[in-house]
């Protein structure tokens, strides 16, 4: 099981609670007799198994979703490509090609599809101004906000608060 755990975190699948180190254990010692522990193991490995798979099937590797995880735990803070290469310990212009590639798009155009769409439930709430909106969901400037907000969805930020 130590085994499998390892090899569930080389692929990029370490923050899944059912296969939480902690529960591994808990889960051993509650097994009576050998053939729930055979039974136990035999279903972790399998999931473990199937989470990789589905990554490997949807082309994701372990470096670009540990980059769309710090998109979305970072997205409201200044997140640079050149940044987060250094986070993930690789060349920007390698990062920046394999995101590209495994994601269909490139590592800014997903920052900012991740921060629009969290304007759009900020204006769907109603608390904030747009400025505000601007500001809590990563842009420092609400004019580039406007402006890339009117490149993505067509109508400008006012237009889209009004009419939600």
């Amino acid at each position: 099981m130590v085994v499998a755990h390892r090899i569930a975190i080389e692929n990029g699948i370490s923050n899944d609670r059912y296969i939480e180190y902690n529960e591994y254990i808990r889960q051993i010692l509650n097994c009576d007799l050998k053939h729930d522990f055979k039974r136990m193991c035999i279903e972790k490995i399998s999931y473990i198994a199937t989470k990789i798979n589905d990554l490997k099937a949807h082309g994701i590797g372990v470096i670009v979703d540990r980059a769309n995880e710090i998109i979305k735990l970072r997205f409201d803070r200044e997140i640079t490509l050149d940044g987060i290469s250094k986070e993930l310990c690789i060349s920007p212009q390698y990062f920046s090609r394999l995101y590209k590639s495994q994601m269909g798009k490139n590592f800014i155009d997903q920052l900012t599809d991740v921060r629009i769409d969290h304007a759009k439930k900020l204006m769907k709430q109603g608390e904030h101004s747009i400025k505000q909106i601007s500001y809590l969901s990563g842009y420092s400037d609400p004019n580039y906000f406007s402006r890339l907000f009117k490149r993505k969805e067509g109508v400008s930020p006012s237009t889209y608060y009004e009419k939600h």
